[in-house]
């Protein structure tokens, strides 16, 4: 006859033999989800990261490819070769373009100056600069875009600028005596070049982005560049071109 200690002991064994109950199963594939859920949450955020740290460091690159080019221009020919065009797109560096002006301040706050282009106003001369028909040695070489380019899976576009802008810090510094004059008062005036790359947007997590730099070609030696001072420390160094 079986007793009842007997019985509870082959019951237990019994429920052991079973295995898993269909609610340990579902809590451990929930658990089992869950983690990899954050696993891959931390790989896609790892992978946008380098993304985005690849994305600079193209950036870098090209825009310092674009002002290698532009320092090897003569002077003269650091001009664009046209007018950019005007754009109604915000995300656009264009949508900075107002006619023959460029603003160069990205926040948006008016800061406008002349374009530096074949056939349109030099400030440095009160005159017109010269058309690559009428002077193909002096006339502008600098392409405005936008420029397509790619780099690994990395792609966007270059835009290019050149804008006059004053040495205004100095109201005595040598300058051609037809030049247009800045707040009332004649003044030195350089060309100023500003290359601006946007990013394709992909689904890698790369923004649509603008970046800029800026250079004033004269200052890093061009050829036939002018021979002028960026500060006046004193009146007899510093006389009107005449």
């Amino acid at each position: 006859m079986m007793t009842a200690a007997a019985r509870d002991i082959r019951a237990s064994g019994a429920r052991a033999d079973a295995g898993f109950t269909v609610i340990e199963v579902v809590v451990a594939a929930l658990l089992l989800a869950i983690s990899a859920l954050a696993i891959l949450g931390l790989v896609d955020s790892a992978s946008r990261s380098n993304y985005r740290a690849q994305q600079s460091q193209v950036v870098s690159d090209r825009l310092q490819q674009e002002m290698e080019v532009v320092k090897q221009l003569p002077y003269a020919q650091v001009a664009l070769t046209a007018a950019p065009a005007p754009s109604n797109d915000p995300t656009s560096p264009n949508s900075r373009v107002s006619g023959a002006q460029f603003n160069v301040d990205r926040t948006g706050a008016a800061s406008n100056w002349n374009l530096v282009y074949n056939g349109g106003h030099s400030n440095e001369t009160g005159g017109a600069l010269p058309t690559c028909s009428a002077d193909p040695a002096k006339c502008g070489k600098v392409d405005p875009g936008p420029t397509p380019f790619q780099s690994g899976n990395v792609k966007g576009q270059i835009y290019r600028y050149v804008v006059w802008e004053p040495q205004a810090s100095c109201s005595n510094c040598a300058h051609q005596a037809s030049s247009d004059s800045y707040n009332g008062q004649q003044v030195e005036w350089f060309k100023h070049v500003v290359v601006a790359i946007t990013l394709a947007q992909t689904a890698s997590g790369g923004m649509a982005a603008a970046v800029a730099r800026r250079t004033t070609p004269q200052s890093h030696g061009l050829s036939g560049s002018p021979t002028r001072r960026a500060t006046c420390p004193a009146a007899s160094q510093c006389q009107p071109i005449t």
